[in-house]
Formats: C-alpha cells, sequence, structure tokens
C-alpha cells in the first residue's frame, strides 16, 4: 500500500536536479463530505468536488507529495515518511459510498530523466488495483528485442 513521502521544494532546489510529482484522483461518492475533507487536510490534499447532484468528491496534490508503496527512493534522504505504512488506500477506502470505486493517478519526473506514472483504484471494501508505467517493459518484451529504458 502506498506511503506518504515529502520531497520539499527546498530540497529539491539544492538537488542539482528538480524532482516534481503530480496526483489527483477522479470524483467518487463519500459518506460524509466533512469526515472526507478532514482526511484530505490529514494527508496534505486539496478536496476537490464535482459540480453534481448528488456531489461527488475528489482531491489534487497541491505540493510535491509523493505515494509510494515503499521508501527505497529517499531522494538521498530528503524524504520523510508522513503516513503510516498500507493505511493510506484503507483508510481512503472508508470514505468511499455504494459502489463507487476511487482511482488515484500520480505522475513524477526528475528533470526529463526519469518519468515515473502510478495509478491505484480503490473500493469502499478496501479492494485494491494498482498500475505502474514501468509495466510496458514486460508488455514490450513479447513484442521482440527488450527495449532500452525511457530513461538517462
Amino acid at each position: 500500500m502506498p506511503k506518504q513521502v515529502r520531497c520539499s521544494r527546498d530540497a529539491a532546489m539544492n538537488r542539482k536536479d528538480s524532482l516534481m510529482f503530480l496526483m489527483r484522483s477522479n470524483y467518487f461518492a463519500v459518506h460524509d463530505a466533512a469526515a472526507f475533507e478532514a482526511f484530505c487536510e490529514r494527508h496534505d490534499l486539496e478536496p476537490i468536488t464535482e459540480n453534481s447532484e448528488p456531489a461527488r468528491r475528489g482531491f489534487l496534490s497541491p505540493r510535491d507529495v509523493m505515494f509510494s508503496p515503499d521508501l527505497e527512493d529517499d531522494f538521498d534522504g530528503e524524504a520523510e515518511e508522513t503516513g503510516t505504512e498500507g493505511d493510506w488506500l484503507h483508510e481512503l477506502a472508508k470514505h468511499i459510498a455504494g459502489d463507487d470505486v476511487a482511482v488515484v493517478m500520480q505522475i513524477g519526473s526528475d528533470k526529463m530523466r526519469f518519468l515515473t506514472g502510478h495509478a491505484w483504484a480503490v473500493n469502499g471494501q478496501g479492494q485494491t488495483q494498482e498500475l505502474d508505467l514501468d509495466e510496458i517493459y514486460n508488455r514490450a518484451d513479447a513484442l521482440g528485442r527488450l527495449p532500452t529504458l525511457a530513461q538517462y
């Protein structure tokens, strides 16, 4: 399950490269709007509301916050864990109403050297699915010679 990892803009700028992460969710029904907004505040997320009736909710990441399954990439010691392992998606699941599914997409880059993309889906029962853009290398292998990595 994803952990929340913060890499401050100052830390990124102190390095000679530039880390960037963007994240957002789709819109989904929630049980209690106030409780969902408190969840967003705890995780440093900006709640968003779809202009529909009933209103569906979602969130954006207004800062460089990366959600990661582990802390192997610790940004040269500049990252700090702010969430608890394995709880983030399950905590989100408790807010999802009915048979709606929350989809969370995250992209990141270190200049144009390394590009990352992850997506998670979770329903109100806590069932999850995860997708990583690096999976394309496994799929490409079936097409011919293993490609080089899209990075330098």
